[in-house]
């Protein structure tokens, strides 16, 4: 079964990824070259890339350095971006106890409203 954590770790992941690719852009740096800068394998590296996976922290760390930005930068969040949680705790309840009934296909779906909404809003 799927959870509400799945669906955050899915956006996350996305999100890093996104932001990887625009910052690689930015500096003019391939993957490969930002995987031998940071010594990673370039497959590694490709797979936080392309929202694969998720690195640990100290590779992140070490993608921050090689690429000249902050974790927050890189995950997106700034502190308008970071929501507060106060009053949020039931709603987010009722979308974990959701999720769990959900297949993964659900979660992707509901996880891409998620992101219409989140572009919506930050378009106003």
């Amino acid at each position: 079964m799927a959870s509400f954590s799945l669906v955050r770790q899915k956006w996350h992941m996305r999100n890093l990824a996104k932001n990887l690719k625009k910052r690689a852009k930015e500096l003019g740096l391939s993957d490969a070259e930002i995987a031998r800068r940071t010594g990673l394998p370039t497959r590694r590296y490709g797979h936080y890339a392309t929202g694969y996976r998720e690195p640990n922290l100290d590779t992140l760390m070490a993608i921050c350095e090689v690429l000249d930005v902050s974790p927050n930068q890189l995950l997106g969040w700034n502190k308008e971006d970071i929501p507060s949680h106060s009053g949020t705790g039931a709603a987010q309840s009722k979308l974990t106890s959701l999720a769990t009934a959900m297949s993964a296909e659900q979660i992707d779906m509901l996880l891409e409203i998620g992101l219409i909404i989140s572009k919506k809003q930050k378009k106003t």
